[in-house]
């Protein structure tokens, strides 16, 4: 496999098919970040990211998934603030309002990192689905977090990965070469970054929910991590799908009521 056919298969991995940016609640204020890039970087050694401030109140960060952006967790953002947080919503990059065309998972961490720089540590952070998985990747990479939810997060980068490299057509005896060339392009080896291996560290509460009818990542992965996260709570939540799990107004009040540190109410 040549090196050039490698490094176009994983800019292709990190490409974000770009939405056009959606429309801010009209009490959100705007801030603009410089995140530093890897050496390298697909899009230069900085990124500009925005960032939205929403709310008065404990600091909370909240963080969309792939393909999405701040503004998609509009229902979600104004549940927080009604709670009493103040919301921190990043648009990754290559999302929303921010710079740039790819996105990896060590950059989405490293994005969060610069957030709190600007904020200060977080009462609570929450992440649906990519954003999830930043999350907990940051927490080892210095982010400073009482309490977490996860809702409905990718499990391993490397799987992930792999599977790309399948439907890409790239051959079994190349993948590991391709790996490699991932970690050369992001700064970490993709099978770094997997809950499996991170979340018997985390000292953090932590909720975990994930929609039984989920067809971009099984309910099934969470169910497996969980069993093996102390400080978890799961929950797995009937007839819900992946898009659909930030508005659902279940998750939401158990989102909420974790967040305030109040028994969460797992009625059906």
């Amino acid at each position: 496999m040549s090196q050039a056919l490698l490094e176009e298969l994983a800019r292709l991995f990190m490409a974000v098919k770009r939405k056009s940016p959606g429309r801010v609640a009209p009490d959100v204020d705007t801030f603009t970040l410089k995140v530093h890039a890897p050496l390298d970087w697909l899009d230069g050694p900085e990124v500009e990211v925005r960032v939205h401030r929403r709310g008065k109140g404990k600091p909370a960060l909240l963080v969309h998934g792939w393909q999405s952006q701040a503004a998609e967790l509009d229902t979600l953002s104004g549940a927080l603030v009604s709670a009493g947080f103040e919301v921190w919503m990043p648009d990754l990059p290559g999302h929303g309002y921010s710079s740039g065309a790819h996105l990896s998972l060590p950059l989405a961490a490293s994005t969060l990192t610069a957030v709190q720089a600007l904020v200060g540590p977080f009462s609570y952070a929450i992440g649906h689905s990519y954003g999830g998985a930043s999350v907990v990747h940051a927490l080892g990479q210095q982010l400073k977090v009482d309490r977490i939810a996860a809702l409905a997060p990718p499990m391993h980068y490397g799987h992930f990965a792999r599977r790309f490299a399948v439907k890409a057509g790239l051959p079994a005896s190349s993948v590991a070469q391709w790996l490699d060339q991932l970690f050369t392009m992001t700064g970490t080896h993709p099978d770094e970054i997997s809950f499996e291996g991170q979340v018997a560290e985390l000292l953090q509460p932590a909720l975990l929910l994930h929609g039984t009818d989920d067809q971009i990542i099984p309910y099934t992965q969470s169910e497996a991590v969980a069993a093996m996260w102390p400080t978890v709570v799961w929950k797995p939540l009937p007839g819900v799908g992946h898009f659909d799990l930030p508005s659902d107004p279940k998750a939401l009040e158990y989102v909420i009521s974790f967040g305030l540190g109040t028994p969460v109410n797992f009625t059906e």
